[in-house]
């Protein structure tokens, strides 16, 4: 993935992170940007389609974005005192 749409998913990610922390929708939230940027929603098939970049994942793409979401939940129920 390229930098520029790394670093615009990451900032859309940061923004859903702080609005739905500490709600049930917060993995709902965050799973609508991550297809929105890998184009799940209209293109299934690799490699994904991006505007029109075609962005080719590989399983250690998919793997760090899991990674990703899973230490943004972390870190908010550190910040709100979740469990």
């Amino acid at each position: 993935m390229k930098p520029h749409l790394t670093r615009g998913m990451v900032n859309e990610l940061r923004d859903v992170a702080n609005a739905f922390s500490g709600t049930d929708q917060l993995r709902d939230r965050i799973s609508h940007v991550v297809h929105k940027y890998l184009g799940a929603d209209q293109f299934p098939e690799d490699p994904k389609i991006i505007g029109k970049e075609v962005v080719a994942l590989t399983d250690a793409d998919v793997a760090q974005l899991y990674s990703f979401g899973l230490a943004i939940e972390t870190k908010l129920k550190e910040k709100n005192h979740v469990d």
